[in-house]
């Protein structure tokens, strides 16, 4: 009983199970973020060539016809690359950078494997282009959160199983709404419920959502406050990622891992059968900031200098986890609205403790839409 005790409490993951099971599951395929790495050392070869020091960075935005808001992760990780490089990051300095992020691949095209493809422009203050600079996103769990797919992957599929998978999905979506919960289907390991409140002292309460053409939508206000129940509907322990406008729930958490100063955690635990409430930004393991909804501008991304056109988005990512790779489930492969953002509400008492875990390859990815 002490151990579930503390599993119930317990919010994160070192990325030791996670980080193998990727490198098998896509083992030819960069990361989002080794290939901005490389970009960003393009970019700096153009200041030099420009003469300058510093670069001023704009937004990021996705194809027109979807309803994604990856552009702040894009935009961040961006800006940790080129700090890592010691090149300034100034809103006034005379070159900027900006770009976007589209579908890469022709869906009436049945053999051509889902990519999206990141384009990178070089501004000087009049607006002409200095440099360009393009990549190919081929690692299938970030094409999924970068699309806002919802989908249950096939459990044992290799990547070129999961990315014919994801391909349907884009062209076919689909979601599962069972009053307030939202399920990648009616027979989904994992839900996620949106709670709503009008003012901190209240109790929130669930919110009804919406299929919208395959899409799972939750209307909030401007000003209400939210929170995230997590439904474990498996029989195994799972473990959540959560991304909230294109960032990561614990991207502003004072908790940092001391070998590289980025956040130490990435996931919350939730024991089979059990529920989690994530009530905001995480700060420390005993408080957070809660989640408010606001004016675009005002909120966590615009606040970080990180701003993008397109917001309103939550992508919730499920592996499972356990104490060793023989406590991850058999079927496991890897055991062998547009004007409103998410900011910072007043600050919550939370009673959180860390755990290491294992972890599965992703299973099933829900994305919500709750602003238009």
């Amino acid at each position: 009983m002490k151990t579930l005790t503390r599993t119930l409490k317990a919010v994160f993951l070192l990325l030791i199970g996670f980080a193998l099971c990727e490198r098998q599951a896509n083992a030819q395929a960069k990361t989002l973020k080794e290939e901005i790495t490389a970009i960003a050392k393009e970019i700096q070869k153009t200041l030099e060539d420009e003469k300058q020091d510093s670069i001023a960075i704009g937004d990021f935005t996705g194809p027109a016809s979807m309803e994604t808001n990856f552009g702040p992760a894009i935009q961040k990780v961006l800006m940790e690359e080129l700090a890592a490089m010691k090149i300034n990051i100034n809103k006034k300095a005379t070159l900027s950078i900006k770009g976007d992020y589209f579908r890469g691949d022709d869906p009436k095209n049945a053999d051509q494997k889902v990519v999206v493809n990141l384009n990178f422009r070089v501004h000087a203050a009049n607006g002409k282009v200095k440099a360009e600079f393009s990549a190919e996103i081929k690692n299938n769990i970030e094409i999924a959160k970068m699309l806002g797919v919802t989908i249950a992957l096939p459990k044992k599929g290799d990547d070129e199983v999961r990315n014919e998978e994801i391909k349907k999905r884009l062209d076919n979506p689909k979601v599962h709404i069972d009053g307030t919960k939202i399920m990648t289907s009616k027979d989904g390991e994992f839900a996620v419920e949106m709670l709503v409140k009008s003012n901190a002292a209240g109790p929130a309460a669930p919110r009804k959502a919406k299929d919208e053409e395959g899409q799972a939508f939750v209307g909030i206000n401007r000003n209400e406050l939210y929170e995230i129940k997590i439904y474990n509907l498996s029989r195994f322990e799972g473990a959540a990622a959560i991304n909230i406008d294109g960032l990561d729930v614990f991207a502003f958490s004072q908790v940092k891992d001391p070998k590289n100063g980025l956040p130490k955690y990435s996931h919350f635990i939730i024991p089979a059968g059990q529920t989690l409430t994530v009530y905001g930004w995480h700060k420390t393991n005993d408080v957070a900031d809660s989640f408010l909804v606001t004016e675009y501008g005002k909120g966590a991304s615009s606040q970080a200098q990180i701003a993008s056109g397109k917001v309103g988005v939550i992508t919730l990512t499920f592996r499972s986890s356990g104490l060793v790779p023989d406590d991850l489930p058999q079927d496991d492969g890897s055991k062998d609205a547009k004007n409103n953002e998410t900011g910072f509400g007043p600050p919550i008492k939370t009673d959180l403790q860390e755990v290491a875990r294992k972890t599965g390859k992703v299973r099933e990815i829900i994305t919500v839409r709750y602003s238009r």
